[in-house]
């Protein structure tokens, strides 16, 4: 059987001063986002970027792969976006608002005034969902900005 991929699409729908919020669609389901704030990036290397704050700016729009790795901040598997400029170890995790993240994606089921809820649920339906369909091959993510 050949190796299929796998698309999702993060569209960020509210960039406000100290978060980012966006919809997240796999195709069986949609998710609310929480991320830190969007800013303006250049000159990207490995690890950082020029305008970069460390732990307060969301991953530069653009397409990445998610894997399946290990977090030694966390002490187990979780899926990671790889290949993002200036970024190392962003994860897809649950949490609340954008306090609760490092650059990272929060996901939830449905949005708060700064953030979401239920995120919990949400990343247990994710994991699954995303983990099915790495045993099929290679899955990717869209990350795009288009503010309402």
């Amino acid at each position: 059987m050949a190796a299929t991929e796998t698309r999702f699409t993060l569209t960020r729908k509210i960039l406000a001063g100290a978060f980012t919020l966006g919809v997240l669609v796999t195709g069986a389901h949609q998710y609310s986002t929480v991320e830190d704030t969007v800013r303006p990036l250049s000159n990207c290397s490995t690890t950082t970027c020029t305008g970069k704050i460390d732990g307060k700016t969301a991953i530069p729009a653009g397409t990445y792969e998610i894997r399946d790795t290990w977090s030694p901040r966390f002490g187990k598997n979780m899926l990671e976006l790889v290949g993002v400029p200036g970024f190392v170890g962003i994860r897809i995790h649950s949490g609340n608002t954008a306090d609760d993240t490092e650059g990272c994606l929060i996901l939830g089921m449905r949005h708060t005034g700064n953030g979401v809820a239920d995120s919990r649920a949400a990343m247990a339906q994710f994991n699954q969902e995303a983990r099915a369909a790495l045993k099929r091959g290679r899955v990717f993510i869209t990350i795009k900005d288009d503010p309402a």
